[in-house]
């Protein structure tokens, strides 16, 4: 079977169709969010986008990276400051452009989403999943903040693509470019790192089957892989800070953050507070010091913190600063909270069904598993959901074929379907 895209848009016409909807509904959204959009109507680089914004029209000046000239940082993960000043040389400092590079993005993801579904759970339910993905409101939304989610799910579907492909054959050209993918993932969200040994636990059980050495070799070649695309900036950070940063130290601001006395779930604005006169290495690990050692100190509290933080991932309407949801209407927030509670039911339910063949599936539980340990560990709102939506519409996808399948089975009076892919 032909795994290139063009391979698929010769075999399955319906890739092409839920990229190019996907593509109409972003780009004809892109231009209409500033509008439409209460966070970006207020600023149109609302949040991060300030901070990347800045760090890629520095680099673009020559200043170096960081949010002050001439000053470097670590702060922030590096790959989405220089795509976006890669978009702002070639189409100037606008906004809008970069939105339709990011409509772009977005499509592209569909595309691979549904081609990493078709090849491990057939085309029927590729379809719903890709279907799911040109339509589902929070990409869309969310892919018109200027921030690395867009790059980053281009870059997470892509992955699913390749694991999928090395379930059919696997070769050691598709493990490095599996690797190659996760090492960008990593540079674009250092959260990634969470998927890491899943990723190699996935490269021991998955298909095709194989004595122990080969499996090993399997995992280590994609992890040496990654490592490799992780270490140029990694050496950089330590030339520039003499410690030890292997992508960013956000990390240890955004823990602390997460875990403290007056924490709730999500990102409070002003907290914590700037530690003058340490580098942002040092602050990370002062940071990081003090979200441990509250934990350490009050572990009954941060399991009740732990639950609301994975109730607030699972709320539609949650946002980072806000400690209740966004206040919508009666009228509109009942709909939305039953339509999500349906769809996050049905891929409970296929992901269940999925269970018979978990070997198979493991490879779409991955980034659902990364989100739950990172919400734990540091927020959560719908924001940091979207890396499992691609898994949780498939599983949807998969939930609802096989229903379909079995009514339709029982109408006839032939046996139950055993749960396999249709090609």
């Amino acid at each position: 079977m032909k795994s290139s895209p063009a391979g698929w848009l010769q075999q399955d016409r319906w890739c092409l169709a839920v990229f190019l909807l996907a593509l109409v509904v972003r780009a004809g959204y892109a231009p209409l969010s500033a509008w439409v959009d209460p966070f970006l109507r207020s600023d149109p680089l609302h949040g991060d986008a300030a901070s990347y914004d800045l760090i890629a029209r520095n680099l673009m000046a020559g200043e170096g990276f960081g949010t002050s000239p001439g000053v470097p940082g670590a702060f922030w993960p590096p790959l989405y400051p220089f795509f976006l000043a890669g978009l702002y040389t070639a189409f100037g400092h606008s906004l809008l452009a970069a939105r339709l590079v990011h409509a772009l993005l977005g499509a592209s993801a569909v595309g691979a989403v549904y081609a990493a579904a078709r090849t491990v759970l057939g085309r029927r339910v590729a379809r719903l999943a890709g279907l799911g993905m040109a339509l589902y409101p929070y990409l869309v939304y969310f892919g018109n903040w200027l921030i690395p989610e867009g790059l980053y799910l281009l870059l997470l579907a892509l992955a699913l693509w390749a694991m999928a492909g090395q379930q059919r054959r696997s070769s050691r050209r598709g493990l490095a470019g599996l690797g190659l993918l996760l090492g960008l993932g990593i540079l674009a969200k250092p959260a990634a790192l969470l998927m890491l040994p899943l990723v190699g636990f996935w490269a021991l059980v998955a298909p095709p089957d194989g004595p122990l050495p080969a499996r090993l070799g399997r995992a280590g070649l994609v992890l040496l892989v990654t490592a490799l695309v992780v270490s140029p900036w990694t050496v950089r950070n330590y030339r520039v800070f003499r410690a030890f940063v292997p992508v960013s130290t956000n990390g240890g601001y955004t823990f602390y953050g997460a875990n403290n006395g007056q924490a709730f779930g999500g990102h409070r604005e002003g907290f914590p507070p700037p530690l003058p006169g340490l580098s942002d290495p040092a602050s990370a690990d002062e940071y990081y010091r003090r979200g441990l050692g509250w934990i350490a100190e009050h572990p009954a509290d941060f399991a009740r913190l732990a639950l609301r933080k994975l109730a607030r991932l699972f709320s539609p309407l949650s946002v980072a600063s806000w400690e209740t949801d966004y206040p919508v209407p009666p009228a509109a927030g009942c709909p939305v909270r039953g339509l999500y509670g349906a769809f996050l039911a049905s891929a409970l339910g296929g992901a269940l069904l999925a269970l018979r063949r978990w070997r198979a599936v493991f490879l779409f539980h991955l980034p659902i598993l990364s989100v739950l340990a990172s919400a734990v560990l540091f927020y959560g709102d719908t924001r940091y959901t979207l890396p499992m939506v691609p898994s949780l519409l498939i599983f949807a996808g998969f939930g609802v074929r096989s229903a379909s399948e079995r009514l339709r089975l029982r109408r006839v009076g032939g046996p139950l379907a055993a749960g396999g892919g249709d090609p």
